[in-house]
């Protein structure tokens, strides 16, 4: 049989296309065929800064709905909706509509605490963060340390004020906050066969060995992070790939080793209806109802793995939350420092308000999730929003405190329409009249960044590593 590809892409290998016949039977040409479709693009809208519904009427795409997603739709590749100024303002994150469902399997509810063990780029953190809606504490951690810079951004990007950012290995959770969390994200590294359709040169890295040391891994991932969850909470377990190796078998054996916990049933109605392992056992509801499958040719989008595990109600030893030692160079906001950011504050940003715990990180200051434990172990990257930082007896505020504030927060705005916004986003200065000082610059209502007018010029502070390139036909339609 021919295998199938698109244009010059490297094809399926042949050992990965003989564990698929072998895994999905009577169904594998219907899977084999789905290779010939376009992949599914998704966007989901973040609540943190718009409803879905008032974002359809700002923009006038065609966007249909993710069925287990409420805030998620499809969208047209060709639109470019990452080069639009709204994506820049975080109304919505670019992601791929299968990994939707794992936040949604997580049942997070605002208050909680939650923890993504490894939240670069940022999709699921921001997905966590929307459910907790400013309340409770996220911590997103990534152990890989040049990750963790798109993570940042995508945090900010989108407003989130009550995460914490780490960078620790799965068992510095275990050991220094055991039993703190209410949820625990565990989107684990995996071989990435869900990703061949949409990213064709991911085949390249695809092999038997690959395949045996991800699941490796993964078990000792799990065994790592689970001291972490509160007794009674719940862990997610997903993965991007299809071989039952890292997925039920990941499950079943962590089950094994941990009789005390247990598989617990989806809350997520439509990802209820689709607790089917594989299309063969789609009846197996009963035993397996808190594992589902993403599958490319029946569902909208990728291919996705996503289990569900509840930890026994007595468990191991709990952290006090707000007790713990704070990390040697964080510390509460020295009087000068407090000072400085006052003065700001009063004539800038009065009607913002400060819901956490001020700290200094050296000359940048931080709002921290309060209360918060620092526990000495964990490697803290970011100890929560970034404000801005004192230099020379004066502040500089943050790209990350501009994107969280809103017109009526500030003493001055500007709402640009969407070629200043354009200009903008590409490091352009602006020549609008106006007072003088710190200005919100916003589109629609919804804030892009900083400017600092003079003389009717507004000076761009956007930061230049996220600028824009102008080139022709890059930006997105209006």
């Amino acid at each position: 049989m021919p295998r199938k590809h698109h244009g010059n892409a490297p094809p399926l290998p042949d050992a990965f296309l003989a564990r698929m016949r072998s895994l999905l039977g009577t169904s594998f040409q219907a899977w084999l065929d789905s290779y010939n479709d376009s992949p599914v693009y998704g966007l989901r809208v973040n609540r943190l800064k718009v409803t879905p519904y008032d974002f359809q009427s700002l923009v006038s795409w065609n966007l249909n709905s993710i069925r287990w997603c409420a805030d998620g739709f499809s969208v047209d590749p060709e639109i470019r909706a990452g080069l639009h100024p709204y994506h820049a303002a975080g109304l919505y994150y670019l992601q791929e509509p299968s990994a939707m469902a794992v936040v949604e399997a997580l049942d997070v509810q605002p208050g909680h605490w939650v923890l993504d063990i490894s939240g670069s780029p940022g999709g699921k953190s921001t997905q966590i963060a929307a459910h907790l809606g400013g309340t409770g504490t996220l911590v997103a951690n990534d152990p890989v340390a040049t990750r963790i810079r798109a993570l940042g951004e995508n945090l900010e990007r989108c407003a989130v004020r009550n995460a914490v950012i780490t960078s620790s290995a799965a068992r510095a959770f275990s050991t220094s906050m055991s039993g703190a969390f209410d949820r625990v994200l565990v989107d684990a590294p995996c071989s990435g066969e869900g990703l061949f359709r949409k990213t064709p040169s991911a085949r390249r890295e695809w092999s038997e060995a690959h395949v045996a040391g991800s699941a490796n891994r993964q078990h000792l991932l799990l065994d790592d992070i689970a001291g972490s969850v509160k007794p009674g909470g719940l862990l997610v377990y997903s993965t991007c790939t299809f071989n039952i190796e890292e997925n039920e078998s990941q499950i079943w054996r962590f089950l094994e080793r941990h009789q005390d916990w247990s598989l617990e049933p989806i809350a997520n109605p439509v990802l209820a209806r689709m607790h089917h392992l594989l299309p063969s056992s789609a009846s197996e509801d009963d035993q397996n109802a808190g594992m589902v499958r993403i599958w490319p040719h029946r569902d909208q989008g990728e291919g996705h793995f996503v289990a569900l595990l509840r930890a026994p109600e007595t468990a191991h030893a709990t952290v006090a939350l707000g007790q713990g030692t704070t990390r040697r160079r964080t510390e509460k906001l020295p009087p000068l420092a407090s000072k400085e950011w006052s003065d700001f504050h009063g004539a800038f940003t009065p009607g913002f308000t400060i819901s956490g715990t001020l700290l200094r990180n050296g000359e940048h200051l931080f709002e921290s999730p309060s209360p918060f434990p620092l526990p000495t172990p964990l490697k803290i990257v970011r100890p929560g929003l970034p404000l801005g930082m004192t230099s020379k007896q004066r502040f500089i505020p943050a790209h990350a405190l501009a994107l969280a504030l809103r017109p009526n927060d500030v003493t001055i705005s500007e709402n640009l329409d969407f070629q200043q916004a354009t200009r903008y986003l590409c490091g352009e200065t602006l020549a609008i009249s106006g007072p003088p000082g710190w200005v919100l610059l916003t589109m629609d209502g919804h804030s892009l960044g900083w400017g600092k007018r003079s003389n009717g010029v507004i000076k761009n502070h956007y930061p230049k590593g996220l600028r824009w390139q102008r080139t022709v036909g890059q930006t997105a339609a209006s």
